[in-house]
């Protein structure tokens, strides 16, 4: 009985030592010291390109994975009507290709007090306008 009991324990603290010792040395690079693994950086690595010229300015991030392509491209346009800002977003791999465009155009900013605290701008309540101004120069 004493010896199965010496068993249990070898057992016991062999495991404690082999899971320690699985799950708590696992090395990880960062060279950067940035708080991020370089090999997960390595992995999510994105090229990206800002440009501008007289009309408008331009983001364009890509990424590639072996067969597969992701690009996000933004654009910000200042107009006679207000700021346009583009989105498009796209995905090709073997099988699937996706690409989604958006745009936005802002006239103005406002800024007010939100006296009814609805986290939004209402000229027909109580919301008192400080001040707009407008984005079309």
């Amino acid at each position: 009985m004493i010896r199965k009991n010496h068993y249990l324990i070898a057992i016991f603290l062999l495991s404690v030592l082999v899971f320690y010792f699985g799950t708590g040395n696992t090395i990880a690079a960062d060279n950067d010291g940035d708080e991020v693994d370089d090999d997960f950086e390595d992995l999510n690595k994105r090229t990206v390109e800002v440009s501008n010229d007289a009309e408008k300015y331009t983001i364009k991030s890509v990424e590639e994975k072996g067969e597969t392509k992701n690009s996000i491209e933004i654009e910000f346009e200042p107009t006679g009507e207000g700021l346009y800002i583009s989105t498009e977003y796209q995905s090709d791999n073997e099988s699937v290709e996706i690409e989604l465009e958006f745009q936005i155009l802002f006239v103005s900013i406002i800024e007010y007090n939100d006296t009814n605290e609805d986290g939004m701008y209402n000229d027909t309540v109580d919301d008192v306008k400080v001040q707009e101004v407008p984005l079309n120069s």
